[in-house]
């Protein structure tokens, strides 16, 4: 007789189920959230080019974090729980400031070099992302492996 620990439960089909629609729901998530912010995002900087369209490479620049964090949601959907976790994280956290962050250079603290958001934004959006996502990866390892003993 194989005895388990209290506390865990089976790894029966409900339970395959369950996770398979919870990384359905995080990955919607943080490609809502992120789809969202991209527009968002696009909508601000044509409002600060006076509301017209004039192609520019600094669309698909101000896009590439959005772009990166999506495949990231996406690819990591099915694997651990903790890696979608944190790609969740990183997801959100990378909207919810970047969205901030306009908003402030481009509506609440106006200026001549407001525009310079749109250059440097994006870059710190890669770099704190990816830090997010690691230190997200981090902590979720850690609480894991803390709850199975």
């Amino acid at each position: 007789m194989r005895l388990r620990r209290a506390g865990t439960a089976s790894r029966g089909p409900l339970n395959a189920d369950v996770r398979c629609h919870l990384s359905r729901v995080s990955t919607a998530i943080g490609l809502c959230t992120l789809t969202a912010s991209a527009v968002f995002s696009i909508w601000i900087m044509l409002q600060g080019a006076g509301g017209t369209f004039r192609w520019s490479w600094f669309y698909p620049w101000v896009l590439s974090p959005y772009v990166a964090f999506g495949i990231l949601c996406v690819k990591l959907a099915h694997r651990s729980s903790t890696s979608r976790r944190a790609a969740l994280v990183a997801a959100v956290i990378v909207s919810v400031i970047s969205v901030y962050a306009y908003v402030n250079a481009m509506l609440v603290d106006v200026s001549s070099t407001s525009a310079l958001i749109f250059v440097f934004m994006p870059l710190y959006l890669f770099i704190g992302g990816f830090a997010v996502f690691g230190v997200s990866m981090l902590i979720s390892r850690f609480l894991g492996s803390r709850s199975d003993t």
